[in-house]
């Protein structure tokens, strides 16, 4: 450092305080290892830890009524890792504070004794060692090559520095305001006096998020049976911004340490004018990218739809990875325009999604490999999207911690267009801010990823504002946009979990819950993000809310087993003939002629269930296996053909046990639970006339229930079977009564060729029956073990029997659609194979399906919706087959 700096630093510090009166002394020996056992060798910082606490009692020995000086050391340059072999020197600076001149000159004479002695075990020799010096603030900020007082520095630490972990944090973060802490309590304590940064002109962060926490245990020496710790952080802890009155602090500790720990030579540092890069250590690697290429080509279809492209990479990856590390590594790498496609959203109005070519598909994928670790460590704990080995049981248990330490009102919100909104100006600088400078090959890549430009209906757009959705980088660094919203709301006193775009936050009163809504409004228009309105509100936890499929009321967290979360799921119907669906990551994509028309998070499917002439690709099969997502596929007159459904030793064990249990059923176990479908079918079909009563219904009735009465007397399965079909023709021609348009009278039940109401009914039944048999299959159930229906292999007869409990509720959603106007009769094509929807019309009945599924009851015995009670009614089998409940059925109440 020049004079004048050093005296404008100077000048700057002593406007606080005098450090310059600090002195200390130094002592410098290079030592030479003469000897080492192979496979034993300690680290070598363990050794002069023993040497310097041998030497020191020595000297207490000698004066045992004085006060021991403190003696701390490091290995010039070398790392806690460092282990010196046979043959190798190295230097080691000891440090004494508070220490005569006479005293340190006598430690030395007793050290270069001990190492002249001939006692065994000594492995190392002293090959120079120099005068004690003294030292102060002062010298060492002249020796220092420290020009600059603004910008970055990097201290890499070579030894781990101890420190407090932070609750809610990874195990490396340390604030700001807690580095500096441990700065001014270790020099405090080595000099015996209250020291204090009191930097009023500074404004500068520290970056502890790309150094790494290691551990070291040993068994102690003075305590046998002891194990010793040697923990804390070691890499490069970036300080970023203006620190002119800082500079002396982080130069001191730079020759004394930093961290309260003052064995083992913890916290020994070097301080780096010239930061180094973090990233370019590792980027770009091939060997990594070629990993990256492999997963791509599993987990992504492009390969499958953009043959042309991939053809070099297919036939030849090694040359593709060499060409595409050159262009990274030299800067040359451009990103294609995405091609962008409108899609309607489910709940109404259309958004946005965009395909990547291959090759920066497979650019995004790297980096968001190579950025993932370090990137992590930015988020608080609330953050729980998008993040590796994070999942929904951390939102449970954040959620109970709140309400058990007294909050007691929850705030439901969504940010509105969330990734389409995200200014680019402040990513940016947020970019710049958590990045280190040197950097600067990575950092250009990322922005010129989120720059990219995109096609849309033919023309070329700028990217001005926005993430795209569809590149594999853009939740991470949608998590970084949103990481301040996150940090400001956390320092109201509130408790946050959020995922992406939705959020909850956790207060003690109603008031504090609309105080902070506002003020989480204000930290978001500073982003230049707003809340739907519609979809945010405030509520006591008393009432219950829901947050990721997980129920809360009270003090309780009802969260759904894997199989029940399929009911906050969709099934994705395919009900339009020629789509294809592919893998896109995490989604699935439906393609008409190439060209996505939907693009549907995994997460939110349920099943698939394929309803007209329609391909898939093997990826996604694979996919869905994984996930436990079945494919269903049919005929488009409803007639089901299979499932394809996941495989694993728990669906064989769960239908072993289920053919075990129906096996040791005797003939009349099978003909009681075959009365109850026939019977309840029956009684539910009775609930439907009631509700819709009109005059004359009364013997219908008494009819009906008079049938139900004999079915439970019937003597043997086959007469139950008659006397179930001869009500069903019963119930069917009754439906009649209940249509007011007679262009939709039944004439006849009809599946092979039908008229519009049975066309209807068809429907209906069809999706009824794939809802069960998909969520039968997911529980690990026989679909083909019936009762009512005979068990045969040509179709799934216990499906057939739960679908049986159900059928009244079909009636009346398809009479409804009829009575309502929804569906018309001129929105039928007619067949010589009978009367079908047309493709509008049919969309409109899957959708009004989706509704009447989870639609609550409208009785107030029972608030369940139609597809709870589907759950339930097949998990109370599931209870019975592992012989943990009674076989209860579902009875549809008025």
């Amino acid at each position: 450092m020049s004079a004048s700096l050093a005296k404008e630093v100077q000048k700057g510090l002593r406007q606080s305080q005098d450090l310059f009166s600090l002195q200390w002394h130094r002592l410098r020996c290079t030592f030479i290892n003469t000897r080492s056992v192979p496979g034993k060798t300690l680290h070598t910082f363990i050794v002069f830890q023993a040497i310097v606490k041998l030497i020191t009692s020595l000297m207490q020995e000698n004066s045992p009524n004085e006060v021991q000086p403190d003696v701390i050391f490091h290995i010039v340059d070398k790392g806690f890792a460092f282990k010196a072999r046979e043959g190798d020197s190295f230097s080691v600076d000891f440090l004494f504070f508070r220490a005569p001149q006479e005293w340190v000159e006598e430690w030395c004479a007793t050290l270069a004794d001990y190492f002249a002695s001939s006692r065994p075990g000594i492995n190392y020799q002293i090959i120079d060692i120099s005068a004690p010096e003294e030292r102060t603030l002062s010298q060492l900020i002249t020796e220092s090559p420290i020009m600059k007082q603004e910008g970055e520095l990097c201290l890499k630490f070579l030894t781990p520095i101890p420190f407090k972990r932070q609750k809610g944090w990874n195990r490396t973060y340390l604030s700001t305001e807690t580095f500096i802490k441990i700065l001014e309590q270790r020099f405090s304590r080595l000099f015996h006096k209250e020291i204090t940064y009191k930097g009023k002109r500074d404004a500068f962060s520290i970056l502890p998020y790309y150094w790494k926490y290691t551990e070291i245990r040993r068994s102690s020496m003075s305590q046998p049976g002891t194990i010793q710790y040697i923990n804390g952080c070691f890499g490069p802890l970036y300080l970023k911004g203006a620190f002119t009155e800082f500079l002396p602090f982080l130069i001191l500790g730079s020759e004394i340490h930093a961290g309260t720990k003052l064995s083992y030579s913890q916290g020994y540092y070097k301080l780096l004018e010239d930061s180094p890069p973090y990233f370019a250590k590792f980027f770009p690697n091939k060997k990594s990218l070629l990993s990256v290429i492999a997963f791509v080509k599993e987990r992504d279809d492009s390969l499958l739809t953009s043959l042309e492209e991939a053809e070099d990479l297919i036939t030849n990856e090694e040359d593709f990875a060499d060409r595409l590390v050159a262009e990274l590594q030299n800067d040359t790498y451009v990103p294609s325009s995405s091609t962008a496609f409108s899609i309607p959203k489910r709940e109404g109005g259309e958004r946005v999604i965009e395909r990547l070519t291959l090759k920066d598909l497979i650019v995004s994928q790297y980096l968001l490999k190579t950025i993932s670790e370090a990137f992590d460590r930015f988020f608080e704990e609330s953050s729980i999207g998008y993040r590796k080995g994070i999942s929904r049981q951390k939102a449970v248990e954040l959620i109970e911690q709140a309400i058990q330490d007294g909050f007691q009102f929850v705030v439901e919100a969504d940010i509105s267009d969330f990734f389409p909104s995200i200014d680019h100006d402040l990513l940016f600088a947020l970019l710049d801010a958590y990045i280190p400078e040197s950097d600067h090959l990575l950092n250009t890549l990322l922005r010129k990823c989120i720059k990219r430009n995109y096609l849309f209906n033919g023309r070329l757009h700028e990217r001005i504002r926005g993430l795209c959705q569809g590149d594999p980088l853009s939740p991470i660094l949608a998590n970084l946009y949103l990481d301040s919203f996150d940090e400001q709301i956390e320092q109201e006193n509130v408790r946050l979990i959020r995922y992406a775009d939705d959020f909850i936050i956790l207060t003690r009163t109603r008031e504090e819950a609309q105080r902070i809504f506002s003020k989480a409004q204000s930290f978001l228009a500073g982003l230049g993000l707003t809340l739907h309105r519609e979809k945010t509100h405030i509520s006591a936890i008393s009432e219950g809310f829901q947050f990721l499929g997980i129920t809360f009321r009270g003090s309780e967290a009802q969260v759904a087993p894997e199989e029940e979360i399929k009911r906050f799921k969709k099934p994705l119907y395919i009900a339009e003939p020629y789509l294809f669906l592919s893998l896109n990551g995490e989604a699935i994509d439906v393609l008409r002629k190439g060209k996505p028309v939907e693009t549907i998070p995994l997460r939110r499917v349920s099943e698939i269930i394929i309803m007209e002439k329609a391909s898939f690709s093997t990826g996604l099969l694979t996919k869905c296996v994984q996930e436990n997502i079945p494919i269903t596929i049919t005929l488009g007159s409803g007639y089901f053909i299979t499932t394809i459904k996941p495989d694993s030793k728990f669906y064989y064990t769960l239908a072993s046990e289920h053919a075990r249990k129906y096996s040791e059923l005797t003939p009349t176990e099978i003909l009681t639970i075959a009365k109850e479908f026939a019977g309840i079918k029956i009684q539910n079909a009775i609930t439907l006339f009631r509700q819709k009563y009109k005059n004359g219904m009364h013997q219908l009735i008494a009819e009906l229930e008079e049938m139900a009465s004999r079915i439970y007397q019937a003597p043997s399965i086959e007469e139950v079977r008659g006397m179930e079909g001869a009500s069903a023709r019963k119930i069917y021609k009754a439906l009649n009564l209940l249509i007011d348009d007679s262009r939709f009278h039944l004439k006849k039940r009809e599946r092979a060729r039908p008229d519009r109401i049975n066309s209807l009914l068809n429907f209906g039944y069809y999706l009824l029956y794939s809802r069960i048999n998909a969520t039968l299959r997911a529980v690990g159930l026989n679909p083909y073990l019936g009762f009512l229906h005979a068990p045969q292999d040509t179709y799934e007869s216990l499906v057939a029997d739960i679908q049986e409990l159900f059928r009244a509720r079909i009636d009346r959603f398809v009479i409804r659609l009829v009575n309502l106007g929804i569906i018309s009769a001129e929105e039928f094509i007619e067949t010589e194979k009978g009367a079908y929807l047309v493709p509008d019309a049919k969309k409109k009945f899957l959708a009004q399906f989706e509704r009447e599924l989870i639609k609550p009851s409208a009785s107030p015995k029972d608030r369940l919706c139609l597809l709870d009670w589907i759950y339930y009614q097949i998990v109370v089998f599931k209870k019975w087959v592992c012989e943990e409940g009674s076989l209860i059925f579902y009875r549809w109440e008025r």
